[in-house]
């Protein structure tokens, strides 16, 4: 068996599972932080593009409306926004960047991961707690958008009651559930990567690469 063979034969599953749930943490605050920058920049911030498809009038100036508040609310906290979101966006790009090195079996990634991953789901935790009123006002938004599609596809009223309710639930339950999750991930990758099945396939690369 070949060297690199050996090594990979060595790590744990696990530690794989663990750096991939990583890197989508990185893609997915990278994400975040691009939106969130593109909306204190501007970006995307024209009422008509928020309503477009929606043919019915009335639908149409309350999704408008809406959206002007969330994007006025935004802006009103962009002392708060502002920060997080860039935080978060550079919070994505160094967990996709040091990630990719761990995966490879960089030694000294593995302890600079763990940190990232730590701050990435306080700082996302944060950005729930602080910013909840800015994601109430786009849930109003986009909620009022989605029903308003669907009563122009044609959905009876049972179907919209149904629509509603479950983002409804969403909106109370499932956010707050996802935060919850995404902390308990974290921490489980972290744990994960100071296991010593890890530590020592670490340690293997690293003396393999030395020799």
């Amino acid at each position: 068996m070949s060297e690199a063979s050996s090594q990979r034969a060595n790590r744990p599953k696990y530690l794989v599972v663990a750096l991939v749930v990583a890197l989508l943490f990185g893609a997915g605050c990278w994400m975040d932080g691009c939106n969130a920058i593109a909306l204190y920049k501007g970006g995307h911030l024209n009422p008509s593009h928020a309503s477009q498809g929606i043919d019915g009038e009335a639908d149409r100036a309350q999704v408008e409306q809406l959206f002007t508040r969330f994007v006025d609310l935004a802006n009103t906290h962009r002392s708060r926004g502002i920060p997080i979101g860039a935080a978060t966006l550079v919070l994505g790009a160094a967990l996709l960047a040091v990630g990719t090195r761990a995966l490879a079996g960089r030694t000294a990634a593995r302890s600079l991961l763990i940190q990232l991953v730590l701050v990435q789901a306080a700082v996302v935790a944060a950005g729930f707690f602080l910013n909840g009123d800015i994601r109430a006002a786009e849930l109003d938004w986009y909620t009022a958008r989605t029903l308003a599609l669907a009563r122009q596809d044609g959905s009876d009223a049972i179907k919209l009651a149904q629509l509603e309710t479950l983002m409804a639930g969403t909106r109370r339950y499932g956010v707050p559930a996802w935060i919850a999750i995404r902390s308990i991930a974290s921490l489980l990758v972290a744990f994960a990567l100071t296991r010593p099945p890890a530590r020592r396939f670490f340690d293997a690369v690293a003396e393999a690469a030395s020799e």
